[in-house]
């Protein structure tokens, strides 16, 4: 029966350091720095790099701003992601892991990207707002032709119900924006 726990235990803990490792890799030095200077950034868009939107350069130094003070909050709270992650981990292995101390890891963690997930929302929100309503519907036009290139479909099914959804212009969703 102890044999059966402790293979079950060892097998659970290989997992999460694996798991770990190739995440804690996938965040480290250049990786950074080369995503922030491209049009994405895990998942993030750049949105002064669309042309089509035609930026004043004052509309592009605020984003710009706005952009780069984000990432460096969301930068730190990868890097406390990180950290709890190997704290986590180190708990994991003790002989007889502290449940407690396990639970409130994960719970420190899930709160970690809990602010990450509304930090993202917010910027979004204040880039949203510097654009005039002709450059909001240019980029929902880039948007929806996206969409559909790729593949995908809007909440309302259709290109034109889609431009004209709830969610586009009252922030009732965060889809839609970015």
């Amino acid at each position: 029966m102890k044999k059966k726990f402790l293979l079950s235990f060892l097998a659970i803990l290989v997992a999460i350091t694996f798991a770990g490792m190739a995440e804690a890799k996938g965040d480290r030095g250049n990786g950074r720095e080369h995503k922030a200077h491209q049009g994405m950034m895990g998942g993030m868009l750049d949105i002064t790099q669309i042309e089509e939107l035609q930026l004043t350069q004052e509309q592009k130094t605020k984003i710009q701003k706005m952009r780069d003070a984000h990432l460096k909050e969301i930068y730190a709270l990868e890097d406390s992601i990180t950290a709890k992650g190997r704290e986590l981990r180190e708990a994991l292995t003790q002989a007889t892991p502290d449940e407690n101390r396990v639970f409130s890891l994960k719970k420190d963690m899930g709160t970690l990207r809990h602010d990450m997930y509304q930090k993202r929302l917010e910027h979004r929100e204040n880039a949203w707002k510097i654009l005039s309503e002709e450059q909001k519907t240019t980029f929902r036009k880039l948007r929806m032709d996206n969409k559909q290139m790729m593949g995908g479909s809007c909440a309302a099914g259709m290109k034109e119900e889609c431009m004209d959804a709830p969610c586009m212009d009252k922030g009732k969703s965060p889809r839609g924006r970015y």
